[in-house]
């Protein structure tokens, strides 16, 4: 009889994911609502875009490295 299980390894990594997931949207989400109670509304989405596009920047140069030039 083979086993078709994906191993505990597998699951453990599952399950930290997810909870590194989950505790990451709570730093986010108390952020927003700080940003949102000090600076009102507005600054806080422009703040939070800012972040994001500050993130997605960075992501683009680390893969752009990474990546040989082909021409």
């Amino acid at each position: 009889m083979e086993s078709e299980s994906l191993g505990a390894k597998f699951w453990l990594w599952l399950i930290g994911g997810v909870l590194a997931g989950i505790s990451a949207l709570v730093v986010i989400f108390v952020l927003w609502g700080l940003a949102w109670y000090a600076w009102g509304g507005a600054v806080a989405i422009v703040v939070m875009i800012s972040a994001i596009l500050l993130i997605a920047w960075g992501s683009d140069r680390i893969v752009t490295h990474r990546v040989p030039n082909v021409r």
